[in-house]
């Protein structure tokens, strides 16, 4: 009887590894349209090239708010590899105060849930707040085309 158990455990975990569809990992670039200022989007002087320019996860999906972490950095499933990236406009030959993340916006593994992702720029005594994009799994752009002014201070670190 034992036998007859561990044979079918074992057909049953093959069969489950030949059908099973691993998710294909996030490969995405992320890009400003228009310029980004401390004022908004293409409202005054432009952002210098290496302000840094920092990733977070909505993970409750109800917008950017303060309990929003930025992703882990790292190998594991589900890690990302990078959580903030710097404003490279020179480097694209692209008008000041606009970016290309280089490399892509990765994760390992598969893909988190939700995929939800926004991005925040500390400016002084206030930030800039993007839209929220929802990643899909493959290699896509995602363009952040909304910025609010969020008149609170950036967390110390």
């Amino acid at each position: 009887m034992n036998t007859m158990i561990t044979v079918c455990i074992a057909i049953l975990t093959i069969s489950s590894a030949m059908f099973a569809e691993e998710t294909p990992p996030i490969a995405a670039f992320f890009f400003a349209t228009g310029y980004l200022s401390a004022d908004g989007v293409d409202k005054g002087t432009p952002l210098p090239d290496g302000t840094e320019v920092k990733v977070y996860w909505d993970w409750d999906e109800n917008g950017p708010d303060a309990k929003d972490p930025q992703p882990v950095v790292g190998e594991e499933y589900g890690n990302a590899n990078f959580s903030s990236f710097k404003i490279n406009s020179a480097d694209l030959g692209a008008s000041p105060g606009q970016f290309i993340t280089d490399p892509m916006f990765k994760i390992v593994g598969g893909m988190p849930k939700p995929a939800t992702y926004y991005l925040r720029v500390c400016v002084g005594d206030k930030q800039l707040v993007s839209n929220v994009v929802k990643l899909a799994s493959g290699l896509a752009d995602y363009e952040f085309n909304k910025w609010l002014v969020d008149p609170t201070p950036c967390k110390k670190k």
